[in-house]
């Protein structure tokens, strides 16, 4: 895959990373089975569940998260479709060219109202889980259970995790958080900060929507 090594070396060379202090974060995978619209249902905790333990993380001091959204950026700015890295080996390669030292990777299962959650900790040389997780609640009860884990994932990292961005708030904000998101993936840009100032006009301080509209505005002017 030259074409992807070199995007990952300008993306390298653009933000310098240190294996020490660097965290790679993707989306879950939805695991569950059934009737299609059971499954659909819940799509939307694929980016809800990671952006919860996200809004932990960006708070630790020291630590460098990168995203799926970051990553995404370089393979579409290279043509390069996402069958690249859809494998936890082909994620471990590309951890190992950013220099990242650890990724989390997360999987879940919804039966009715219940959800299991499962995250994995893997660190990106040796391939070793550093830690697993496994979490079964309601969706309100995942999203406080998942900001814990993320303070876990951060001490193992050795870092000390902040005060939680997104705790509190009910499932409903962070669905219309996750709307906006699909706004963003769509290159709706100037429709998701309207969705992002909305939920922050019903939800102050949800600091996840503000990070969001920091990166529609970035997205913007690069059009421009």
């Amino acid at each position: 895959m030259p074409r992807l090594f070199l995007a990952l070396l300008i993306f390298l060379l653009a933000l310098p990373l240190r294996a020490d202090d660097t965290l790679v974060l993707w989306d879950f995978d939805n695991n569950t089975v059934g009737p299609m619209d059971a499954i659909v249902a819940v799509d939307p905790l694929a980016r809800i569940l990671p952006e919860v333990m996200l809004s932990r993380l960006s708070r630790v001091p020291g630590l460098r998260v990168v995203e799926r959204v970051r990553l995404r950026e370089i393979l579409e700015e290279q043509k390069l479709g996402a069958s690249e890295v859809a494998d936890q080996d082909a994620r471990l390669k590309l951890g190992r060219i950013l220099g990242a030292r650890a990724m989390v990777f997360g999987e879940y299962l919804a039966l009715g109202p219940v959800v299991r959650a499962d995250v994995r900790l893997v660190d990106v040389s040796t391939s070793q889980i550093l830690l697993s997780e496994g979490i079964t609640g309601t969706e309100e009860e995942l999203v406080a259970e998942i900001q814990d884990l993320a303070g876990r994932i951060a001490a193992r990292q050795g870092r000390h995790a902040a005060s939680q961005g997104g705790a509190g708030f009910p499932p409903e904000a962070w669905q219309t958080y996750e709307a906006g998101l699909r706004q963003m993936d769509d290159k709706q840009f100037d429709t998701a900060i309207d969705t992002f100032k909305q939920l922050l006009a019903q939800h102050p301080g949800f600091s996840p929507a503000e990070r969001q509209i920091g990166l529609a505005l970035e997205r913007l002017a690069r059009k421009q």
